[in-house]
């Protein structure tokens, strides 16, 4: 990544006079092109913030007119939104709005395994048949021409709307509102689904004079913002400041239960937390299963009915992870076997049993990873579909436009989409796309860079910054969150943390000795820095056990190049014998500035221990266990590259062969219940405090035992499952060649304790 400095502005004192505050703030808001004291104000305060009419986005004439009719004439209107949160949350707002403006109004949301996106001709025709008199899409239909022309044939009324890109050619539908027709400048041109239904009923209730409470219906604009990642400017920006308020003290009370499900307290919502809490529960049903249920449940004053979807719910949102993370695994191990795949400009894969639901996340993760376009592909029929994510640079929607001759359809914006093709057009689509994207990209791989706000101390940092930054949020697209740095850091401590040990906390530690905590969100599998590095990170906040502190979110790291040293360099320290190692380990880590201890079993709760999970360079090493072999001992040593080692002499808690077994079987125990039976054998060596090779064997034993089945997924990752109980013809054979080598495991005990301290390094 690269790190771009933003530089200060002059700034005005009339402007900080009106801010006021920390004078970071007012350096934001000029970064962000706001200058005048007029324009702070409306950018802080929502009340202040004067929105653009309903009436000046296209055809919003002819739409209100249509409905007006429609509800006098008690015609049916069938309301046709889409599986994702925009279109959960449009299509919630139009039924709910309509229906108390008195229409006769239902609603349908497309299976996403059955059906795709936009309108299935064959559904169409059922609500035809029943009776539907006019069609109002949301959050779709722009690109519906030939189902849009069947419903006009059948003699429906329809009306459109959307936001997504404009097709070459437009439906003949008898009124289309879409922020797409605007000018890009215009407060309005950035809408998402929910904010063009919001602003349709906003207009339709001022046309019909209606007492509606609009502001009741902000909590649902406020989640498809989010959700859609719209941009958060102007008008987006305004509704959702104000949705933001709504929600926090939303009475609806099938969102009372999905936060309630999740853990969530309402009046801590904010933008991060739809965005990686809500918005995924939200999207997992419509992703697996049936969306229309969401519907219902942001609609339902039934307190059982509201349980057992938010049940439903919170339960297809686990099963969302496990599979976003099996498919992404399956992707990263294509393109590590593949040196043309993995150097191609564009990442596109298709395999026939890929669950269709989860392609757009599994293919963000991939751009995000490898920083270039993705776009994963499944099905074994005829027609395969898939999803596309993209990066600054390239309009991935563009990029299928070229390529529209392969295609059956495809739509999106300029960083997502979706496409179907025929799975003959697979290689043609492939090359074509790949030398569009090559010439759009400049043969160079995109370099994802970070604005660096500003420079800041550890001492600086408190709470009172955090409130007054977060005066500019929310955060977005268009106003993204802030990224400072601090710089001469080292890691203090590290340990994974999370329900699958996927985080890390970090806390970090400058040259006065300052400290503070970081979360590493998704960070479990990266390097940590070693030696001195400088870090990028979001400031933020968080109640722990009921206290407020201060909360950094790791961003990026810069690691400064640290000296070498010889191993005949070293000062080695022999502690092993010590009749008070607990005094001494004190006594070093009072005298030694940058310390690290080596310890996965045994170290007492007042100290911090490393394991070969987080290591990072040191001056000052800590043996402070046993470790289980040479092999072992030679790769901390490696990793921390100290200039002086203190050895102890702690021995491991697992007295004997039988013992470990048992405690691996434990462990795999474990990963059945409660991480879906997923594993890597490094992580088990760690909790066992034994070397690799022994966890290998421990696995073949019980393996052959009957214990347990393996099977692999990745080069690191295995899932395990209870076994058959019949005993494999090669136990004898396995549980021999255990024996000698926990035999070999203790003749290295006994020698790291009797030998001298230069024969053992």
């Amino acid at each position: 990544m690269q790190w771009q400095f933003l530089e200060p502005i002059l700034t005005p004192p009339d402007l900080q006079k009106e801010v006021a505050g920390h004078p970071l703030v007012t350096q934001v808001l000029l970064q962000r092109g706001i200058q005048t004291p007029g324009q702070a104000r409306a950018f802080l305060d929502p009340d202040i913030y004067q929105p653009a009419s309903s009436f000046s986005l296209p055809g919003m004439e002819k739409a209100v007119s249509l409905l007006i009719n429609a509800i006098a004439r008690k015609e049916q209107i069938t309301v046709w939104g889409d599986f994702d949160v925009d279109g959960q949350t449009s299509t919630t707002l139009l039924v709910s709005a309509l229906k108390q403006l008195g229409a006769n109004v239902n609603y349908y949301i497309p299976i996403r395994g059955r059906e795709s996106h936009g309108i299935n001709p064959d559904r169409l025709r059922q609500f035809i048949s029943a009776g539907t008199q006019l069609l109002l899409t949301c959050d779709t239909g722009i690109s519906e021409v030939d189902n849009i022309a069947l419903a006009r044939a059948a003699g429906l009324k329809v009306l459109i709307t959307d936001h997504h890109q404009l097709p070459d050619v437009l439906p003949d539908a008898e009124a289309i509102v879409n922020p797409q027709f605007l000018a890009p400048s215009h407060p309005l041109a950035g809408l998402p689904g929910v904010g063009v239904a919001y602003k349709l009923i906003e207009a339709l209730t001022l046309e019909l004079n209606a007492s509606l409470d609009l502001s009741t219906m902000l909590d649902l604009v406020a989640l498809g913002i989010v959700a859609d990642v719209a941009p958060v400017t102007a008008d987006n920006r305004y509704l959702l400041q104000k949705g933001l308020r709504t929600l926090r003290a939303s009475q609806r009370l099938g969102l009372q239960q999905l936060l309630r499900k999740a853990e969530l307290q309402a009046a801590n919502l904010d933008e991060e937390l739809i965005g990686f809490q809500v918005a995924p529960r939200l999207n997992a049903i419509g992703r697996l299963a049936d969306a229309n249920p969401v519907v219902e449940l942001l609609l339902t004053s039934d307190p059982g009915r509201a349980e057992v979807i938010a049940t439903q719910i919170e339960g297809l949102n686990q099963q969302r992870k496990m599979l976003t993370f099996q498919v992404t695994q399956a992707a990263t191990n294509l393109l590590e076997r593949s040196s043309e795949i993995r150097h191609a400009p564009i990442i596109i894969l298709h395999h026939s049993d890929w669950p269709g639901g989860i392609l757009g996340l599994a293919a963000s993760r991939l751009a995000e990873r490898f920083n270039k376009p993705a776009i994963l592909l499944s099905g074994e029929g005829q027609t395969i579909h898939g999803s596309a994510r993209s990066v600054m640079g390239l309009d991935i929607t563009q990029a299928m436009r070229t390529q529209a001759a392969l295609l059956n359809g495809f739509g999106g914006h300029a960083m997502a989409g979706g496409l179907s093709l025929p799975l003959e057009n697979l290689p043609a689509f492939q090359a074509g796309i790949a030398r569009f994207t090559e010439q759009a990209l400049q043969a160079q791989p995109v370099e994802q860079i970070i604005e660096i706000h500003a420079k800041l101390d550890l001492i600086s940092l408190d709470l009172a910054l955090v409130d007054d930054l977060q005066r500019l949020a929310p955060f977005g697209p268009g106003n993204p969150a802030l990224t400072f740095m601090s710089t001469d850091l080292t890691i203090a401590s590290a340990r994974t943390v999370g329900k699958n040990q996927e985080h890390r906390q970090v806390t970090i530690s400058d040259t006065q000795g300052n400290t503070q905590k970081v979360i590493w969100w998704q960070g479990a599998e990266i390097p940590l820095p070693n030696g001195r590095f400088d870090l990028a990170y979001h400031l933020n906040d968080n109640d722990y056990r009921g206290e407020r502190e201060l909360a950094l979110v790791w961003v990026d790291a810069r690691e400064q190049t640290p000296m070498e040293v010889r191993p005949e360099e070293r000062q080695v320290l022999d502690y092993r014998h010590s009749k008070s190692p607990l005094a001494d380990l004190q006594s070093l880590l009072e005298a030694e500035q940058d310390l690290l201890v080596w310890a996965e079993l045994n170290l007492p709760q007042d100290f911090t221990g490393h394991t070969r999970l987080d290591l990072r360079k040191a001056k000052t090493l800590v043996i402070w266990q046993v470790p289980p072999s040479s092999q072992t001992l030679q790769s901390i040593l490696e990793a921390v590259q100290p200039a002086k080692i203190a050895l102890f002499g702690y021995s491991e808690s697992i007295p004997d062969s039988q013992s470990f077994i048992k405690h691996l079987a434990g462990l795999l125990k474990h990963a059945i219940n409660k991480k879906q039976g997923q594993f890597t054998p490094l992580t088990l060596a760690v909790a066992c405090g034994h070397s690799l090779e022994m966890v290998q064997l421990g696995l073949r034993w019980l393996g052959e035992k009957g214990i347990f089945q393996f099977e692999k997924q990745s080069d690191l990752l295995i899932n395990v499952k209870p076994g058959s109980g019949v005993q494999g013809s090669a136990f004898a054979q396995v549980n021999q060649g255990f024996k000698v080598l926990w035999q070999e495991h203790l003749a290295y005990q006994q020698f790291y304790l009797e030998s001298k301290k230069d024969q053992l390094l």
